[in-house]
C-alpha cells in the first residue's frame, strides 16, 4: 500500500490540484473534496485526513457526505474523477 503523501501527491497530479489552495471557486474544491472522499474510503481516520488538509473532523465528515450525494445523483462531474482516479492509482 502507498503512503498516504504518495497517494495524495498522485491524486493532486491526477486531478490537476495544487494541496495548497485555499481558494473557494467550485472546480478546485470539489476536487479536494474528492479527495479527501478517497482516503476516507481507503480507511483514513478522520484525524488523520483533517490533519492532511488543515481542517477539523467535522469538515471532512462534510466533505464525505456532499460527494456520497453527488455520487447518488450521478453527478458526472464526479463520477469522471473518481473514474480517473480508480483507473490510475
Amino acid at each position: 500500500m502507498k503512503q498516504i503523501g504518495d497517494k495524495i501527491n498522485d491524486m493532486c497530479a491526477l486531478l490537476d490540484f495544487d494541496i495548497n489552495y485555499k481558494g473557494r471557486k467550485a472546480d478546485k474544491i470539489i476536487k479536494k473534496h474528492i479527495m479527501i472522499w478517497s482516503l476516507r474510503k481507503d480507511g483514513y481516520s478522520l484525524s488523520r485526513v483533517a490533519g492532511l488538509f488543515g481542517l477539523n473532523h467535522s469538515s471532512v465528515i462534510h466533505c464525505v457526505n456532499k460527494i456520497d450525494n453527488l455520487l447518488f445523483v450521478n453527478d458526472i462531474e464526479v463520477l469522471e474523477y473518481i473514474s480517473l482516479l480508480n483507473k490510475n492509482l
